[in-house]
Order: C-alpha cells, then sequence, then structure tokens
C-alpha cells in the first residue's frame, strides 16, 4: 500500500472584510514527484511509490540468514508489543502503556507517558498497528539489543472516521537481556532514530500536549486547551459549511470534519510533515491516501488550522476558509492524478466564495490590476505555477477560480461538477483526461476555452 499525503493550504491576503481573504496555495513540490496537486508522498507502506522507486523502511544490518526463523520471531514480538500498547491506550491502562516502555530510555518513557494522559480526551473508535514481515526483515541493528522497525499506525475517531487512518512510524524495541534473538523482554525505547536517514515518525496533536475536544453537529474539533475559544469557533464554522459545500457537492460524501488547532507554526509543521513557511497559511486540508490518488479511499481526512494566521480573520474570512477546505474534503475521492491544480483549487475557490461576493474586482484584485494594465493571461495556470509559490501566486488563484466560474457562467454548476468528477476518474495520461473531458462535458477544446476565458475575464474585470 503506498501512503501518502495530501496537502493544501490557505493564503492570506487583504480583504474585504476587514481583515484578510484566504485563496487557496498548494503545498510546495515534494523531492519525488508527486501524483497530484498538492499531493505530498508520506514514507510508503509496504509497495513501490509513485515513481518506481522501492519503499523507503529502517533498512540497516540484514538479519541473518543462518536462522530463518529469526524474522517470525522478531515480527512476532513487535506484534505483541504494540497489541499490548494499543489495548493499554483504548482501556485507559496506565500500568499497561507503562509496562511496554523501556525503563532506560528515559526521555521517550517520560514523552510516552505524557502521550497516554493527552489522549484521554480523544474519542478513538480504533487504535493498532500493522506490522510487515518485510519491515522487520529490512529493520536496522542499532545496537545489541536494539532494533528499529517501520510500522502503521491506524486510528479512527468515533462517529467521523470511516476507515482508520494510516500514520508511518519508526520505532525502535529494546529485546532485552539476550540481544537480538527475540527471546528478551521487548520494550519501546524510542521513534526518531530514523529521523537522520529521513524516516521520521508521524506527530499527531496529542504529541504536543492536552487535547481537548469539541463535538459539533457536523465537526469535531481537536485542540489544545489554549485554544479553547478557538475550537468552539472553528465547530460552528465547520457546522454552518458543510450544509453549503454538500449543497454545491451533494450528498455523496461523509458531511463531516475533522478539525486540528495546533499551537503554533513549528507544531503545525510537525504534524503536517512539512519544512515550508507556513506564516500566510491560515489552514491546510490533508488526507491519507492508499494506492494513487483518485481512488476512494482516502483516510484520515482532516482540516489542520494555523492559530495565528487564523486568528487575523473576520468571521467572512473564516467562513471562507473552512468552506474552501471543506470542499476538498468532499471531493477528495474524485480529484485524481489527473485533476490539474487549477481545477482543484479554482473549485475549492468557487465554493467558499460562493453567496460572499459583492465585488469580483475587490475579490480578484491583482488580476482585475493586471487586466486594467493589458496584461491578460495566454494559458490556465500550470501546477508548476501553483508550485513555485512566488510573488504571483495569488494571481494563480484567482485565474483558476474565475476559469470555474467561467465554466458556471457558460452552462451551470452540475456541469462544473461533471467536468471535475470526469478529469478525476480518467483512466489514460493526465493530458488525455483533461482533453477528453473538454470534449465530453464542456464540448471544446482547451485551446478553444482559454481564448474564451481570456475574452471573459476582459469583459468581467474591466
Amino acid at each position: 500500500m503506498l501512503l501518502v499525503l495530501l496537502v493544501a493550504g490557505s493564503l492570506l491576503l487583504t480583504g474585504r472584510d476587514g481583515s484578510r481573504r484566504p485563496s487557496e496555495v498548494a503545498a510546495p513540490a515534494a523531492t519525488t514527484a508527486a501524483p497530484t496537486p498538492g499531493v505530498r508522498p508520506r514514507p510508503p507502506l509496504s509497495t513501490p511509490s509513485a515513481t518506481g522507486s522501492a519503499a523507503p523502511s529502517a533498512t540497516g544490518a540484514p538479519a541473518s540468514t543462518a536462522d530463518p526463523d529469526l524474522v517470525p520471531r522478531r515480527a512476532a514480538a513487535v506484534r505483541a508489543v504494540l497489541a499490548r500498547r494499543s489495548a493499554a491506550l483504548l482501556h485507559r491502562d496506565l500500568a499497561g502503556w507503562t509496562a511496554t516502555l523501556d525503563p532506560a530510555a528515559t526521555a521517550y518513557r517520560q514523552a510516552q507517558l505524557a502521550v497516554f494522559t493527552n489522549t484521554a480526551a480523544v474519542p478513538f473508535a480504533s487504535y493498532y498497528y500493522e506490522v510487515d514481515d518485510s519491515d522487520v526483515a529490512a529493520a536496522t541493528v542499532l545496537s545489541s539489543g536494539r532494533l528499529l522497525v517501520a510500522v502503521t499506525l491506524r486510528y479512527a475517531l468515533r462517529g467521523f472516521d470511516p476507515r482508520p487512518t494510516a500514520v508511518r512510524d519508526y520505532l525502535t524495541f529494546s529485546t532485552g537481556s539476550t540481544g537480538s534473538t527475540g527471546d528478551g523482554a521487548w520494550r519501546l525505547a524510542g521513534d526518531t532514530d530514523g529521523a537522520a536517514k529521513g524516516l521520521t515518525t508521524g506527530r499527531d496533536l496529542w504529541d504536543f500536549g492536552p487535547v481537548i475536544v469539541v463535538h459539533g453537529q457536523r465537526s469535531l474539533v481537536l485542540a489544545h486547551p489554549a485554544s479553547a475559544a478557538l475550537a468552539h469557533t472553528l465547530a460552528s464554522t465547520a457546522d454552518a459549511a458543510v450544509p453549503r459545500v454538500t449543497a454545491f457537492w451533494g450528498t455523496g460524501w461523509a458531511r463531516l470534519v475533522v478539525i486540528l488547532v495546533p499551537d503554533s507554526q513549528d507544531e503545525l509543521r510537525r504534524i503536517v510533515g512539512t519544512s515550508q513557511d507556513l506564516s500566510q497559511i491560515a489552514a491546510l486540508a490533508t488526507a491519507e491516501i492508499g494506492g494513487s490518488p483518485g481512488a476512494a479511499n482516502a483516510v484520515g481526512d482532516r482540516v489542520a488550522i494555523n492559530p495565528k494566521t487564523f486568528g487575523t480573520l473576520g468571521a467572512l474570512g473564516r467562513r471562507v476558509v473552512i468552506t474552501h477546505e471543506i470542499t476538498h474534503v468532499a471531493s477528495r475521492a474524485v480529484t485524481g492524478a489527473s485533476s490539474p491544480t487549477w481545477l482543484v483549487e479554482g473549485l475549492a475557490d468557487y465554493v467558499g466564495f460562493k453567496g460572499t461576493s459583492s465585488s469580483l474586482r475587490f475579490d480578484a484584485a491583482e488580476l482585475a490590476h493586471a487586466v486594467d494594465a493589458g496584461h491578460l493571461p495566454t494559458a490556465l495556470p500550470s501546477s508548476a505555477d501553483f508550485a513555485r509559490a512566488g510573488s504571483t501566486l495569488s494571481l494563480d488563484y484567482e485565474e483558476a477560480w474565475l476559469a470555474c466560474r467561467f465554466i458556471v457562467s457558460r452552462s451551470d454548476e452540475a456541469t462544473l461538477i461533471a467536468f471535475y468528477r470526469q478529469v478525476g476518474t480518467a483512466d489514460g495520461t493526465p493530458a488525455e483526461a483533461v482533453r477528453s473531458a473538454f470534449a465530453q462535458v464542456l464540448h471544446t477544446d482547451q485551446a478553444t476555452f482559454t481564448r474564451s476565458w481570456i475574452s471573459y475575464l476582459k469583459a468581467t474585470l474591466q
């Protein structure tokens, strides 16, 4: 199973609500080519990556082939420790949780005891680990009696995750006084020993402090105690946004949203797993996807908030940002490898701004200024334009938004949705998928559409 993390966020720009106006910005391109806009590969579980490279695991000193039972014994020991850990968390058994931790790993033990306390309010429906024999065979022997193993944590939040999400962890196991034969008392001794090799354990909100939970009618907000007021605001904002998104997209999605509220940008970066500058980002929509994006198999859909920047928004800005991000959640299952970034982000902006605009020139201010100066675009913004994340990024988003508005203006919203669905679920190459959707849904070709769209921009914004 290939595990990737879809990420998109909201860039803050000056806006008419007296605070700032959001415009979606994709995460920067990853070192490994990502298959869809805003997709950043996470370590695969046990299959080759989207680019055909081998799945990263905790590879180190190879297991001895002299003992054919070594890997099965190790795997059984790893599974036993993790099964006890999972049961202890779900049953709130502190003694059982503590018994899985190596007393000699003082800092790790202390951090994990805090995690147990921090998760007290989290409504887990399930919490368990998956361990592949192949990952155990590729485990790193760090030293005598210490083994670094790649595993997959799966958990679901009650009432909100129809299927458990998947988080790749790289855990160090102490194997007892008998060394690495698998006969000793196995315990957990760390989760950072692979970081120097890029094997970074996934982080969640509870790794950074106590978690409070606010239940909305259609939302579940997880935050730290200092963000309690913001959590309640987000729950009400999301509860209002879900029906708006459903009115546009239809009922074929969960119509539920989980929102995470870290205490800082650094915490947000570590939860999302990015090194990018998030100072202009108000929110991120994320999901873990197994296999190829576009299949209806996204798990762990989340909207993650940057509290510092989100806090600068007025009521209208909060509405647009949350509606925008929830649109990504609703459309996730049909956002595929062929979906161009302009369509993915333009659709979300279309829904986010729907019913709010009193002045198109104001909402698309940078594009309006460009049109006034005679600088009309010559093509739809490319994925590379969005990935550059430079000074023209807001212009790219405004162009994408108005491309979707143009589709609606020449037909209707059902046509925009049909176009989006066909592109995202089509077989063949991205170029073939887009060409087919233009012909079959919009009854035109991209070149003709682009010329008409440019004329629309000139007529609408001047």
